[in-house]
């Protein structure tokens, strides 16, 4: 979930307003020291390119919950705990794509 939430940030540089937030210079750093994704991982999802919107975030996203059913019916979490879950996922993503949607839209302009 923190590399769903870390990559909503990298796809904002495909807006056009440019960003600091890049795959190498921000996600490649927090995953090197937190061990976010794997290599293999990684590579799963590369033809996505992050830095390109929020079809990354939105991968992540899915994926997540989709572990988190799995988890359950493996019952290594409750159903509570699945709720706390997939109810942080429903929180963090609207806002994160709600920016994607904004910064977006100012891009276009209103006549666009």
């Amino acid at each position: 979930m923190n590399a769903a939430q870390i990559s909503g940030y990298v796809g904002l540089n495909a807006i056009g307003h440019g960003s600091p937030y890049s795959k190498e210079f921000f996600f490649d750093h927090y995953n090197a020291q937190h061990q976010l994704m794997t290599e293999d991982e990684m590579k799963l999802v590369s033809h996505l390119n992050m830095d390109s919107g929020g079809d990354f975030m939105k991968s992540m996203c899915t994926w997540c919950q989709v572990q988190i059913s799995q988890a359950r019916k493996d019952k290594l979490i409750d159903t509570y705990q699945e709720q706390q879950f997939q109810d942080r996922i429903l929180v963090s993503a609207p806002m994160l794509l709600g920016a994607h949607c904004s910064l977006f839209q100012l891009t276009l302009g209103p006549f666009s």
